[in-house]
């Protein structure tokens, strides 16, 4: 997998993190208001989900919203348990 990939890229999402983080406690947790917000690594899940729901928004309802949100939570956490498994782990198959 591309590692550029896995970083935050804010200017190709549209604040979806944002947004979770003020409903989701799990997300929530790991930053401290909007400074946090500030730090707050989505893994590059923003972006990706933004490319897979291209041309919608999650301002168009509830139920796009989540969709949006169920993706960004899975792709964040698989993204996060990539990015930060230990080097070399993916040359060990066999």
């Amino acid at each position: 997998m591309n590692e550029d990939r896995l970083r935050t890229d804010c200017a190709r999402c549209i604040g979806l993190c944002c947004v979770l983080l003020a409903f989701d406690r799990r997300l929530s947790s790991e930053v401290e208001g909007f400074g946090g917000c500030m730090r707050y690594d989505c893994f590059g899940a923003g972006q990706a989900v933004m490319a897979m729901f291209e041309g919608l928004s999650w301002r168009e309802g509830s139920e796009t919203m989540r969709v949006m949100y169920d993706a960004f939570v899975v792709l964040r956490e698989r993204n996060k348990a990539v990015r930060c498994r230990p080097e070399g782990r993916e040359n060990r198959r066999g």
